[in-house]
């Protein structure tokens, strides 16, 4: 029987060395990328908030229909090979000219698709300004698609800073014009020109970045590995996008554009951390945990850290809005006050509990496709889209409303499957799971009422006005948050702490 040969105390140590390396890389890649991510949609928040003023919902209702109809693009055309190309162990030069190519000549004739599909989506939804807002926002398709390589490889070379400042610059440009033009009284044509705008800056930006990337062979053949790879990626990706977008599509086939628009403003507040966290961890963790697909140890710990660190951030900030909604809306819409965006006070309270367990319900494709479990994840989704429709469905019955209370039903029921699921793949034991998520619940629950109180005291004791209130409800209720986090969690605040610190 043969032996494996033994591990020398060098070869121990420098692979060890190696793979404290990658975790020291995913933590701060993780806080980087995430700071730069708070602040690229802080800044589209305080944009959105000036632009509820010179807005009406029907009109985010309509790019809204827009942008979920280009989501599902995006993701055939870029996801799939973005995925791909950070997934491949090597890939040489002379694959990359290729696989350029192919992706420039596909988004063309996806747009071409979108063109003539514009009438029959048009009276899907039974609007007829949707077919002009379509044809012109699918040019986003080309535009941004031309750059999916290129920010690919930003990704697999670990240059996730340059990637986010990338997105931050374009959005500051994109948010301004959008502000620019919605002044001038361009309407809902403010939003199309301003994703436009987004992505080629995104583009142009992407390729001054890289352009020492030298395109020499285009003999497409050469992609076609990497091209079917991103297929099944791509197939994940579709029934993931649609499983997260079913309620924006059914909400807005029978409710109409106004009440979409409501809908979309407030899932857009509260989803600020998920989007962002969800964003940074795509970037850094699918890149990491590839390069440790072997050893669940790392892996189940590095998880349960990085859930510990979102759920500490996001929690607080949903308890918040949640309990503050009305504030809110009444800051927000100050320049120019009216009811046009009451129904969103309810919306967010809903919507703030599902942003919870949305938290608490983790990332399992982060696992489950540096583990090669493709399948699994596409089973995954699939089981999530055909729940979600269902809870959808039965919700529209009560209302927008009653759309949130499904889907809140719908993510908790779905939390033990994936405890369950995540134990059989990494080794990430429920226990341990869940103890990661305790912190966050114990001292928000704790904080809420807190919050309850202060709101309650300063409402009908001694009355302020809505800017006012919020501002001692946010200030008072992070200051309790962080106080019993260190006093109850102290160990947890170490562990963070010596999980970022440079390791010497």
């Amino acid at each position: 029987m043969n032996k494996q040969p033994p591990i020398s105390s060098e070869n121990r140590t420098e692979t060890d060395s190696k793979q404290q390396s990658y975790g020291l890389i995913t933590a701060r890649s993780t806080v980087v990328i995430t700071i730069a991510k708070l602040i690229r949609y802080g800044f589209a928040f305080f944009t959105q908030a000036l632009l509820i003023n010179l807005l009406t919902p029907v009109e985010f209702g309509l790019i809204k229909y827009v942008t979920v109809i280009l989501g599902v693009v995006n993701v055939i055309s870029t996801s799939g090979l973005t995925t791909a190309i950070i997934q491949k162990k090597e890939l040489t030069d002379k694959e990359i000219g290729p696989l350029f190519l192919f992706n420039g000549i596909f988004c063309l004739f996806l747009y071409c698709i979108l063109y003539s599909a514009a009438p029959y989506l048009s009276t899907l939804f039974s609007v007829s300004e949707l077919t002009s807002l379509i044809r012109v926002g699918s040019l986003a398709v080309p535009i941004g698609g031309a750059s999916t390589v290129h920010r690919a490889l930003m990704q697999r070379r670990l240059k996730f800073k340059t990637h986010s400042m990338i997105e931050i610059t374009s959005a500051i440009i994109s948010s301004l014009c959008s502000l620019i033009f919605a002044l001038i009284g361009l309407g809902v044509w403010a939003l199309i020109w301003s994703l436009l705008i987004f992505h080629l800056f995104n583009s142009l930006i992407s390729f001054i970045v890289l352009r020492e990337l030298k395109i020499k062979n285009y003999q497409i053949s050469f992609a076609f590995p990497i091209i079917l790879s991103s297929s099944v990626f791509m197939l994940q990706k579709i029934i993931g996008y649609f499983n997260t977008n079913i309620d924006n599509l059914i909400i807005g086939r029978v409710f109409g554009p106004e009440t979409l628009g409501v809908y979309t403003i407030s899932y857009d507040i509260i989803s600020i951390p998920n989007i962002a966290f969800g964003v940074v961890l795509t970037s850094v963790l699918l890149s990491v945990f590839s390069r440790l697909q072997d050893d669940n140890k790392r892996i189940s710990t590095a998880y349960c850290k990085i859930m510990l660190f979102v759920t500490s951030i996001s929690t607080i900030y949903y308890v918040l809005i949640g309990i503050c909604s009305a504030e809110l809306i009444a800051t927000i819409t100050f320049f120019r006050p009216n009811n046009n965006w009451d129904q969103s006070i309810s919306v967010l309270r809903y919507l703030s509990i599902l942003g919870i367990t949305y938290a608490y319900s983790g990332y399992p494709g982060f696992i489950l496709i540096p583990k090669k479990k493709l399948k699994l994840l596409i089973i995954w989704y699939s089981m999530m889209f055909i729940l979600a429709s269902i809870a959808v469905v039965i919700g529209s019955n009560y209302g927008v409303e009653g759309v949130c209370a499904a889907l809140i039903a719908k993510t908790i029921i779905t939390i033990p499957i994936l405890m369950y699921i995540l134990k059989k793949v990494a080794q990430i034991s429920p226990v341990e799971y869940l103890y990661s998520l305790l912190p966050s619940f114990v001292c928000a629950l704790f904080s809420a009422v807190i919050i309850l109180g202060v709101q309650f005291f300063f409402t009908n004791v001694y009355p302020l006005n809505d800017f006012f209130r919020l501002l001692l409800c946010a200030g008072i209720g992070l200051v309790v948050y962080m106080c019993l986090f260190l006093l109850l969690f102290r160990n947890k605040v170490n562990l963070l702490i010596n999980y970022l610190k440079p390791q010497k």
